[in-house]
Parts: structure tokens; C-alpha cells; sequence
């Protein structure tokens, strides 16, 4: 890798240069930043890579040296991006801010658009839609006028459109995600396509056309499985909302045998979340076990995963309703009703600090801010993980 020769060559000489305090620094922020891009390809280096990331940060947090304007952006910058990596969302967030007040200092448009779509990817995480769309079609304007960052533009439309659909303008998130795995393909990434794929099947599964839901679903599943991706958790994507149509069409054969597998790979994965989802619908759909129904609920309370708690509370209070226990139904019903607010009480942390009333709150509003609907694609803090229903954005 071409990224690797260059970092060799440039710790040559990091070895005979002078003592350069803010020079080294500089250095190592640019290797943690090397680390991060390396784990995107290479997953399986995340834990040793952390664990290398923490000790630098505690380095320079207790370092003496007095820190330039630019150094102090990169610092709070990349610590911003190490703690979205450990999911913890708040911190991330306080990190980038304080690297936003230094923005001014950054010239080059590349990394600017950086710093946005970092943003947009983070409140995103955190359903904050106008804040994280606003910055996803600042990044986006920046790098559509760069035929080399292919990559990021999908990443943008990706935001894009899973923040339409979280508004539920899903005539506008489409043409997002088609166009994102239009260009996935043109560039061969099979990682990329198989989250382009799993993307518009989320999106139709939100329609509820679940026909061709899971035809995209099982395309995703199939990409990930053919291209020896299935040891990353977001695998586990396509095959979780695959069980969960089968068993809402009520295909328990089927849907048991995915049921299977899913866990299977949700253990071999460690993923906790996953794990318990499984068991969720499993004990929703075969066993009327309504203690791990509550319990997996409780779970993601405790992880503040209150997306999930919405869409599985829903999935519990209509199962209920069909078979005409209302009493159960109304209690997960308001399960849902007290997730959405917690999700709205979300954006009080930031309302005073980002006036995003000129995006608007309907579908044409916000569709008018971008002229990336229908442009022809190129060439070329608390903790909380991911809400692992949502949308594929990296």
C-alpha cells in the first residue's frame, strides 16, 4: 500500500531530524490518523491500534509542549474521531467542537470537508437530522468537485439519504442510495456494495415493501459472504432484518433456520446487541417469552440505543395487537412512544448552538438545499455503540 511506503519513508527521517517538539507531534497525529483509515480496511488490527491510540492521546494530554493553533484543531479533531470510534457520541461530540473553533485555520477543502462529514456522521448516530444533514451537503459539495474521492461521496449519500429516511421522504432517499451503489460498483469496493445493497433494502423495509426488501437484503448477505467479508459485524445487517421480514410473513421454518445462523455469527462476532436481537425475535415470534422480550429492551435502554427500542417495540405491540392482546400491545406501544422522546430530548443538547431552521422540516425543503438529486455519478459523554438498525454509512 502505497499509504505505508510513504509513512516508512517519513519515520526515516522523523529519526534524524531534531528534536522538533511540535513537529513530532504533528507526526504522530498523522499516524493515528493512518491507524484509523488502516482499521477501515483491516478490522481485524482495531484492538491493538486502540490501545496504541490511547496511549498517545494520554501523551499528549499530559505533554508540556505548548500547542499551535493548528496542532490544537488536529488534536481535538482526531480525539473527537477516536471517541466516535469507542461510541462514545458525547464526548466525540465536545472534542469536535472545540476543533470547529479552529476550522478557520484549516486552507485545504479536502480536509475541511472532512471535519463536515464527520459531523454529518456523528448526528447522524444520534437521529439529530438537521444538524447531520446540513453538514453531509457541505462535504458533499466539497468533494463532488474532486473526481479522486469517489469513496467519501458515497459516504455522503449514504448520510443523505438515511436522513431523508429518517424523515421519512423516502422518494428522496432512494435516488441517494441508488446513485451510491452505482458508483460503489463503478470503483469494485465489495465492502461499500454490500452496504449500498443492505441500504435500499433498510429503505424499502421501511416502505414495507418487503418483497423488495429482501431482494436487496440477500444481495448484501451474498456480497459479504462471497467476498469473505462475514467477519465484520455489519454482516450481520442484511441477515437480522432478512429473520425479521420471515418471521413478520410468518415463514417460522424459514425464518428459524436464519435464526440460526444469526446467532451463531452474532457469538462468533461477540456482538452483544446482535445476540440479544435474535433472542428478541425468537422469543417474540415462536417462544412468548416476554421476559427476554423485556429484558432486550431494557438492554437497549441501557445503551441508549432508543432507535431499536422504537422499532422493536413496534414490532412487539403489533404481533400483540394481531392476537388480540391489547393490554400487552398499549404497554409496548408506549415502549415506543417514550423511545421517540428520548430520541427528540436528544437535540436539546445542541439546539442553542446550531440554528437549522433554514433547512426546514419537510421533504422539499431540504431536497431543494441539494443538487445531488439526480446528478449523474462520477467516474471513479455516555456510551453508545451504533444503533445497529440503522443505515450503513462507512
Amino acid at each position: 500500500m502505497k499509504a505505508e511506503k510513504l509513512k516508512a519513508e517519513i519515520e526515516q527521517e522523523i529519526l534524524e531530524m531534531e528534536q522538533d517538539q511540535n513537529l513530532l507531534l504533528f507526526y504522530q497525529l498523522m499516524d493515528f490518523r493512518h491507524k484509523v483509515m488502516l482499521e477501515y480496511f483491516e478490522p481485524a488490527k482495531k484492538a491493538s491500534n486502540d490501545e496504541e491510540i490511547k496511549k498517545l492521546l494520554e501523551t499528549i494530554e499530559h505533554s508540556q509542549t505548548k500547542l499551535t493553533d493548528m496542532l490544537e484543531y488536529y488534536v481535538h479533531f482526531f480525539t473527537g474521531m477516536f471517541e466516535f470510534e469507542q461510541r462514545n457520541y458525547l464526548s466525540a461530540i465536545a472534542y469536535y467542537r472545540s476543533a470547529e473553533k479552529k476550522l478557520n485555520l484549516i486552507s485545504d477543502d479536502i480536509e475541511r470537508a472532512e471535519f463536515y462529514f464527520k459531523l454529518a456522521e456523528i448526528y447522524y448516530h444520534m437521529k439529530q437530522t438537521h444538524f447531520s444533514m446540513h453538514y453531509a451537503l457541505q462535504a458533499l459539495d466539497t468533494y463532488s468537485a474532486y473526481r479522486t474521492y469517489t469513496l467519501r461521496i458515497i459516504h455522503c449519500e449514504f448520510v443523505i439519504g438515511a436522513n431523508y429516511d429518517d424523515l421519512k421522504c423516502y422518494e428522496h432517499a432512494l435516488p441517494y442510495f441508488k446513485n451510491a451503489l452505482k458508483r460503489a460498483r463503478s470503483i469494485g469496493n465489495p465492502r461499500v456494495i454490500g452496504s449500498a445493497l443492505f441500504n435500499l433494502g433498510n429503505c424499502y423495509y421501511q416502505m414495507n415493501d418487503l418483497a423488495t426488501a429482501s431482494r436487496y437484503l440477500k444481495d448484501s448477505l451474498e456480497v459479504f459472504e462471497k467476498e469473505n467479508l462475514t467477519h465484520l459485524n455489519r454482516s450481520l445487517d442484511p441477515l437480522f432484518m432478512l429473520t425479521q421480514i420471515l418471521f413478520k410473513q410468518k415463514q417460522i421454518e424459514e425464518s428459524l433456520t436464519l435464526y440460526q445462523q444469526g446467532i451463531m455469527k452474532a457469538c462468533e462476532l461477540e456482538d452483544e446487541i446482535y445476540i440479544c436481537k435474535f433472542q428478541f425475535l425468537k422469543a417474540l415470534y415462536v417462544d412468548a417469552e416476554i421476559k427476554i422480550i423485556d429484558d432486550t429492551l431494557d438492554l437497549l435502554e441501557d445503551k441508549r440505543l432508543y432507535p431499536d427500542i422504537e422499532e422493536l417495540a413496534l414490532d412487539a405491540a403489533h404481533y400483540y395487537n394481531e392476537l388480540g392482546l391489547f393490554e400487552v400491545s398499549t404497554r409496548y406501544y408506549e415502549r415506543k412512544i417514550q423511545a421517540i422522546s428520548k430520541i427528540q430530548n436528544g437535540g436539546h443538547l445542541y439546539e442553542n448552538e446550531f440554528d437549522s431552521s433554514f433547512i426546514g422540516s419537510n421533504c422539499r425543503v431540504i431536497g431543494h438545499e441539494s443538487a445531488a438529486i439526480g446528478r449523474e455519478p462520477y467516474g471513479a459523554g455516555g456510551q453508545t455503540p451504533y444503533n445497529s438498525g440503522d443505515y450503513r454509512i462507512s
